[in-house]
């Protein structure tokens, strides 16, 4: 779908037509890949014990898969110059294995930049598990082409 500055209406929202169950294996991969190496997180008797009762998911992987699925929109996928930042994330609930989770994207804001080729387009993502609960939340700010788009 992969759409233009121009294109791209603040107030709209997209629901990823799919959701991502989390895994066990989710966890260890992200924490061995990353060198994240919390007890809470790897150890699994430590974190029966805590106010969770199990092995929660680190928030940067949930975050990242909550990105990977807003990717399936296909917004700007050929459109998009850079992600310019991540911002007011806020993790409102615990993510465990085997929790199902799915993605809402709304266009919040738009400017555009001096260059006449790209705009700066806000979205902000609300995360929500299986239970409708909201797990988190964040904004997200992307350099998008223009149709009017010079050679960059």
């Amino acid at each position: 779908m992969s759409m233009y500055f121009e294109d791209l209406k603040v107030g709209e929202m997209f629901e990823v037509p799919i959701s991502r169950t989390i895994t066990e294996t989710d966890i260890v991969n992200y924490l061995c890949l990353s060198g994240t190496f919390e007890s809470i997180l790897l150890d699994v008797e430590y974190a029966s014990k805590s106010t969770f009762g199990k092995r929660v998911a680190p928030g940067m992987l949930t975050l990242g898969i909550a990105l990977g699925l807003s990717s399936l929109l296909r917004l700007a996928d050929k459109t998009a110059v850079a992600l310019l930042g991540l911002e007011h994330v806020k993790f409102s609930s615990a993510v465990i294995a085997g929790d199902t989770i799915t993605t809402a994207v709304t266009i919040t804001d738009k400017r555009q930049t001096k260059n006449p080729a790209h705009g700066v387009v806000t979205y902000k993502h609300v995360t929500r598990n299986q239970r409708g609960e909201v797990v988190l939340e964040f904004e997200r700010l992307q350099l998008i082409r223009s149709k009017t788009q010079s050679v960059s």
